[in-house]
């Protein structure tokens, strides 16, 4: 996450009380975003009240990282991910206020770089999907 929100590109963590109230003015679970994107860099470190940020600005960022140097920067040919249902679920609801950043980091020392996208692009680019049950017991 430090990689994204160093960019200076308007991403930012947010505290963990802050990305519950956000996720409840989204009406949304806590969990289908890491981040959340502003139209500018406010600060570097985790906004930690609710009342610095414009709601309407927000944009609730999913990220999904990977070390494969073989990784392509134009297709992403060979990054492989988790996506939920819960994540799901929410981009079709937020549309444009809910965006996936994949994060290359390569284990090799070449260059860092990530390629941010919608979920309409995700199922445009994906050559396939494999269902998976998680499963916890009572």
């Amino acid at each position: 996450m430090s990689y994204l929100v160093n960019l200076g590109k308007g991403f930012h963590e947010v505290t963990s009380p802050v990305k519950k109230q956000i996720a409840e003015k989204f009406d949304v679970n806590s969990r289908v975003f890491d981040l959340i994107k502003l139209p500018k860099q406010i600060c570097k470190h985790p906004i930690d009240e609710l009342e610095k940020i414009d709601l309407k600005k927000i944009t609730l960022i999913e990220m999904k990282s990977n070390s494969n140097p073989k990784i392509d920067r134009s297709t992403l040919k060979d990054f492989y991910f988790g996506y939920t249902v819960n994540q799901r679920n929410a981009a079709k609801k937020l549309k444009k206020k809910y965006r996936i950043v994949f994060v290359v980091v390569p284990r090799d020392g070449s260059k860092k770089f990530h390629v941010e996208m919608s979920d309409a692009d995700l199922w445009d680019k994906a050559k396939n999907e494999n269902m998976t049950w998680h499963i916890s017991f009572k």
